[in-house]
């Protein structure tokens, strides 16, 4: 199975760039998880997805602890990533999604800063080491 990881640098507003992002994906009907850092930007990206395109939403669901059923967007913190399987994962999260082995295909949207960009170089020597086959786009103009 061909696992593919794509990373998209030098982004400058992560959370407009998530919602373009999973536009996108919605679009093609592929489900997505979105792995987040913590519930603090879990809130924020679940505000964003409501309201980021001033005629329209993404209709997304957030997995707590009460609910299992699946949508096309799921949000999830990054310490329930494991409790639901999705083939595409949105990484927000500071490690890299390589336990699933479900996951087919992992998205990493990074910053520009020089701490971030460090650990996003890590993550992709990580991808790569697991037998990912590596994308990058350098968003920055």
């Amino acid at each position: 199975m061909s696992r593919t990881a794509t990373f998209y640098t030098h982004v400058a507003n992560i959370e407009d760039f998530v919602c373009r992002l999973i536009r996108t994906v919605y679009d093609s009907h592929t489900p997505i998880c979105i792995c987040c850092r913590n519930e603090e930007q879990m809130t924020l990206l679940d505000q964003k997805l409501w309201t980021n395109i001033a005629d329209s939403f993404l209709a997304h669901d957030i997995l707590q602890d009460k609910n299992t059923h699946a949508s096309i967007v799921l949000l999830v913190a990054e310490q329930n990533f494991n409790r639901y399987p999705y083939p595409t994962v949105l990484n927000l999260a500071d490690k890299p999604c390589i336990d699933d082995v479900q996951v087919t295909r992992v998205l990493e949207i990074v910053g520009s800063s020089d701490i971030v960009l460090a650990a996003a170089r890590n993550r992709f020597r990580i991808y790569r080491d697991s037998g990912f086959q590596l994308e990058h786009h350098k968003m920055q103009k």
